[in-house]
């Protein structure tokens, strides 16, 4: 299987005045969109399996607890928790 990232040819999209070539590459963006996208398939995939992901909830929001209970379960398992 080949994901295509739609990246320009070279990984450069910028050309500026008194460089030799072109510098800002466009697979970083769509890289991480790529990676995050299989993430959530495959999320929504054992949820339509019935499973229950153990996931972290964005910091961003009000999941801390969730989170913490989570940090708690694993981190005998963990060491960097």
């Amino acid at each position: 299987m080949t994901i295509d990232n739609c990246g320009v040819d070279g990984d450069a999209a910028l050309e500026l005045a008194k460089l030799p070539g072109k510098i800002g590459p466009t697979s970083t963006i769509t890289g991480a969109f790529i990676v995050n996208a299989v993430i959530v398939g495959g999320i929504e995939h054992a949820v339509s399996l019935g499973h229950t992901p153990e996931i972290f909830i964005s910091s961003n929001t009000s999941g801390d607890d969730h989170n913490d209970r989570i940090l708690q379960k694993y981190k005998d398992r963990v060491r960097h928790l």
